[in-house]
């Protein structure tokens, strides 16, 4: 009796035991179910998140930081991440004067997708890797309207009103000494052609030498600088408009065909690469006494070269006698020049050109 009571609590707890044990292997399914779920959902936001990221360092100039993140999708979402990843990454090398990574993946956007979002930045880069750039190259929009971005990033109006070596504190003080000695009936109006922070167009309205002013950007980042300036109480400029200017002055979107008595275009040539083309369009919207200032960095040490793209700054450089030149040309005679150095040591020019009516 002893021994069938012993073996019916060993059989009893046996049972106990292997009921256990499958409880708790149906626990455990249910928690890896449930666990692989979470981990579903947490791998779609690893996803969102890296892209976010990627294009958030990628906008912000932190070009490390874009390749890992992108790479990082690559290599973990092989097939969901989309072909704009190899325009992030190789344009990213590019930046960092790794060509030989950036031709790779900006050669493989390209051939995955030739009429691609990015495809006018990846050809002209591809082109810049291979020595193939001319002098009717255009920079990329997409390219000069995110490098200013980054750079209003950056920016506070206190930074900038404390940069003694501004070169727009330069062109200014030129553009007030002419203004002072030259037949102007004031005040004036004026247009300032990639405005940027609008630090220019509020000195001159500070010294009310206009009361219409106009400034126009690529960069909304950097118009939002602008719009914070006032002169006694109202904003310094009559408007402000986020555009390149060849859209601008050949669209609808162009609100008058006024004509304006000062043109400013302070670092706008280097990125606008036509000169030809600047002084046209500066004429076309000048009055019968206009002054056009202008500033741009100078090609150095190149003998008999007119223009040149510089691979360091990424944008192109002129020699001052080709510029005064094809002004002439287009009815602007140089009426004061001074030379300076930027901040980063690279030397530099403000003109002020006057336009000759006999030519018009």
């Amino acid at each position: 009796m002893n021994i069938m009571s012993e073996i019916s609590n060993i059989f009893a707890n046996t049972l106990s035991i292997v009921a256990n044990i499958f409880y708790q292997i149906k626990l455990f399914t249910v928690t890896s179910i449930r666990n692989l779920y979470s981990i579903k959902e947490k791998l779609k936001d690893l996803y969102k998140t890296n892209y976010e990221l990627g294009i958030y360092h990628f906008k912000a100039l932190n070009y490390s930081d874009t390749i890992f993140r992108f790479k990082l999708l690559q290599l973990f979402f092989p097939n969901r991440v989309t072909n704009d990843a190899n325009f992030y990454i190789g344009q990213s090398y590019v930046e960092k004067y790794n060509y030989q990574d950036g031709f790779k993946y900006l050669t493989v956007y390209l051939k995955n997708e030739p009429n691609g979002e990015f495809k006018e930045e990846a050809s002209f880069f591809l082109n810049m890797i291979e020595n193939k750039i001319t002098s009717n190259n255009r920079i990329p929009l997409g390219t000069i309207k995110r490098r200013f971005d980054a750079i209003a990033s950056k920016y506070n109006l206190i930074n900038i009103e404390n940069r003694s070596e501004f070169p727009q504190k330069i062109l200014f003080k030129i553009v007030k000494e002419v203004s002072e000695n030259i037949d102007m009936k004031f005040p004036c109006s004026m247009i300032d052609l990639g405005c940027g922070t609008g630090y220019i167009g509020n000195e001159i309205k500070k010294s009310k030498i206009v009361d219409s002013l106009i400034g126009i950007d690529i960069s909304k980042k950097m118009i939002d600088f602008a719009e914070k300036y006032e002169f006694e109480k109202s904003p310094s400029y009559s408007e402000l408009i986020v555009d390149d200017i060849d859209s601008y002055f050949t669209s609808k979107r162009r609100k008058s065909k006024n004509k304006y008595d000062i043109i400013v275009a302070s670092d706008l040539l280097q990125f606008y690469g036509e000169v030809d083309k600047l002084f046209e369009l500066a004429r076309s919207i000048s009055s019968n006494k206009s002054i056009f200032a202008l500033n741009f960095p100078l090609l150095q040490d190149i003998p008999h070269s007119d223009k040149e793209f510089s691979y360091q700054y990424k944008y192109f450089l002129f020699s001052k006698e080709f510029v005064i030149k094809i002004a002439a040309q287009n009815g602007w005679i140089t009426i004061k020049q001074e030379d300076f150095r930027y901040p980063n040591d690279a030397y530099g020019t403000a003109i002020i050109f006057k336009w000759s009516i006999n030519t018009k």
